[in-house]
């Protein structure tokens, strides 16, 4: 009779990969609309910046019309990619309070003890990101609480996660966030990588 024996956290390594895995296929029904209603106005300024510079000669309402229009797709734009940014900063908020309720039930605490969780994840095997994790904790707290340490914390970590222009206006914070989606897949990967494979062994 062959026995089976699972590697250490290896069980609930395969469990809390399911839950992030629906967390992730969540994320990208909740942007679908978003992201088709971007492709639409993309291709939408293509064609006006084509007409626009197609060497034509149109009137002067057809050429303001179209100038009027380009604007007008301008300020569409900006409000797709705010409520993107939105659908983002929500995920990212979702995906550490994913973490932190699995690993304080693991473990068997209320409060999310960050130095205990590494060092389980570290004997568990999994190929822990230190920085990451911590970076997306620090995230998670300025997406829901604006400014305050942990805003300042990730500033100074990860600039590139805030608009410079508005930092020079005031401290950095929830407003200042730019959230991309290489950031958001960043951030997923390090939760994905930080667990053990939960590879079974004969």
């Amino acid at each position: 009779m062959i026995k089976k024996s699972y590697n250490t956290g290896a069980i609930f390594a395969w469990r809390f990969r399911f839950g992030l895995e629906a967390i992730e296929r969540a994320y990208e029904s909740s942007r679908s609309t978003a992201d088709s209603e971007k492709r639409r106005l993309e291709r939408n300024a293509q064609e006006v910046e084509k007409d626009l510079n197609s060497g034509e000669e149109m009137s002067d309402d057809d050429s303001n019309n179209l100038r009027d229009y380009q604007d007008a797709l301008g300020g569409w734009m900006a409000e797709n990619e705010s409520v993107l940014t939105i659908i983002r900063a929500a995920f990212v908020i979702s995906v550490f309070h994913y973490l932190e309720k699995e690993m304080n039930s693991k473990l068997k605490v209320t409060d999310y003890d960050e130095k205990k969780v590494f060092s389980t994840l570290r004997e568990w095997g999994g190929a822990l990101e230190v920085e990451k994790l911590i970076q997306l904790r620090l995230l998670a707290n300025c997406a829901k609480h604006s400014e305050g340490n942990s805003a300042t914390r990730l500033y100074e970590m990860r600039p590139d996660l805030f608009d410079a222009h508005k930092i020079g206006q005031g401290k950095p914070g929830a407003d200042s966030l730019v959230l991309t989606d290489a950031h958001v897949e960043e951030f997923f990967s390090a939760v994905r990588k930080s667990m053990p494979s939960g590879r079974m062994r004969l």
